[in-house]
């Protein structure tokens, strides 16, 4: 329908818990979501996750965490 929509589906399911495969790091910081999605494969370029981790500090958008 959007790309917010598919985006806010694709949240839903990965915090649901659903597939098992994030309930580890739920209610962790983001270093910890961004390595389980990495070593579930959901990272399609190598070293995706470093460089989320910077735009993350480099744009303190820690700020909006709830």
């Amino acid at each position: 329908e959007s790309a917010w929509a598919s985006f806010r589906g694709h949240s839903h399911y990965i915090k649901s818990g659903d597939t098992g495969d994030f309930k580890s790091v739920k209610g962790e910081g983001y270093s910890s979501w961004i390595s389980a999605l990495n070593q579930k494969g959901f990272a399609g370029q190598k070293g995706a996750g470093n460089k989320l981790k910077d735009i993350i500090s480099k744009y303190d958008l820690t700020k909006f965490d709830e």
